[in-house]
């Protein structure tokens, strides 16, 4: 499993790939408290939600991420 942080603002973007969820990414308001509603903004996973691979690059490009992982995403490789 990987897990990968990029901070923007008061916003956490928490990204990876692990064998039994496929990638996956989360979204959170570092400014809500953790047990808040609000916290979390986005989840979701290949195996769960369907994530496809564009959407996610998408994201990962939103975010500003390691090409390296935007072009292992493109590979359908782990990173």
């Amino acid at each position: 499993m990987s897990r990968y942080i990029i901070k923007k603002d008061n916003k956490q973007l928490a990204y990876g790939f692990d064998h039994a969820l496929g990638y996956f990414y989360d979204i959170i308001d570092l400014s809500e408290p953790e047990d808040s509603p609000k916290h979390l903004i986005e989840e979701k996973c290949s195996f769960l939600n369907r994530l496809n691979r564009g959407d996610f690059a998408n994201i990962l490009k939103e975010w500003k991420a390691k090409e390296t992982h935007i072009m292992a995403l493109a590979l359908d490789q782990p990173f």
